[in-house]
């Protein structure tokens, strides 16, 4: 038993070995619409800005004066429901403003983006010292503010290295606006829920090895 324990926490260890050389945030693509674009597998509702967040996900700072109303139409100039968003509401960054959310450790995370414009941005921190952006530029081509069609109204998938211990996201903006909404996110597993993991796949090996035994005790009998 012991010895399996050691094998999984060695194999594990190796693992996270092999992907600290190439520690980074992925962007793993995008799809159009709101409502029809699904979450990544293993994600959940997280921020939806009409109502409370899931445990462990607060802004730094009160997010009140961001989040805005998606039966009040437009604001000319100042932010727009993005196209498609049939929630109650959502938020909008302006010019040069900023906000910052506090997560778990992030394995994945998704967010619906409205009108996409070429400095909207997002940086991903670790607690580490990681740090990594993304303008809108870099999200999709053309990123051009439409508010009208599914080309600038998408859903953006990330996912994160497990070494790089992202837990904070900062939304920011170079112009009018940033309308994003509807984050959804999978954690990694508390270093708890990993030891537990790795106990039972050593107990799963210990009870496969002594059902050889039996079973070959049985046939030499």
């Amino acid at each position: 038993m012991k010895r399996l324990i050691q094998l999984g926490l060695t194999t594990a260890a190796l693992a996270l070995m092999a992907t600290s050389a190439s520690a980074a945030v992925n962007l793993d693509g995008s799809a159009p619409g709101f409502t029809t674009a699904p979450f990544a597998t293993g994600e959940s509702l997280v921020v939806g800005f009409g109502g409370p967040n899931a445990a462990g996900y607060t802004f730094t700072t009160d997010p009140t004066p961001y989040i805005y109303h998606v039966a009040d139409g437009l604001h000319t100039g100042i932010a727009a429901p993005p196209f498609g968003d049939d929630s109650s509401s959502y938020m909008a960054i302006q010019t040069d403003q900023s906000i910052t959310l506090n997560t778990p450790y992030l394995k994945t995370l998704s967010l619906f983006i409205g009108s996409l414009d070429p400095t909207n941005k997002i940086t991903f921190n670790g607690s580490g010292g990681f740090t990594q952006s993304f303008l809108g530029s870099d999200l999709f081509n053309p990123a051009q503010g439409n508010q009208s069609n599914d080309d600038n109204n998408r859903r953006f998938y990330f996912s994160f290295d497990p070494t790089d211990q992202v837990n904070q996201i900062v939304f920011s903006s170079g112009e009018n606006s940033f309308e994003f909404d509807s984050i959804a996110a999978g954690a990694v597993p508390e270093p708890g829920t990993w030891a537990m993991l790795l106990l039972g796949f050593g107990g799963i090996g210990l009870m496969l090895r002594n059902g050889r035994r039996r079973s070959f005790a049985r046939v030499t009998a």
